[in-house]
């Protein structure tokens, strides 16, 4: 995202003299940049990851990785809306042979 801005830094370093930044940017986006399809390709062929996108409200979320995403809905109502709505988008349960 050409916009990005740094939001904030993270070291997760588990040992002492070794460190493991973790970079934050924020941007704010259309569905129609074509900026925002490139950043999904780019997911979709693991060239990077850690992607999050939300709205202004942070009531969902959308996390797309290689293989697939998960989506955070902002109440129950709304999960169980989307999984009758995208039923053959969900993956397989352990069950289902």
């Amino acid at each position: 995202m050409p916009e990005a801005a740094h939001w904030r830094s993270d070291d997760f370093a588990t040992e002492p003299g070794f460190h493991s930044w973790q970079h934050h940017f924020v941007s704010r986006t259309a569905l129609s940049d074509p900026a925002l399809n490139r950043l999904l390709q780019t997911v979709a062929v693991d060239d990077t990851d850690g992607v999050i996108l939300t709205d202004r409200t942070l009531s969902w979320l959308y996390h797309p990785y290689d293989g697939g995403a998960d989506v955070i809905a902002g109440s129950v109502q709304v999960r169980d809306r989307l999984a009758t709505t995208h039923l053959a988008w969900l993956p397989p349960s352990p069950s289902t042979p």
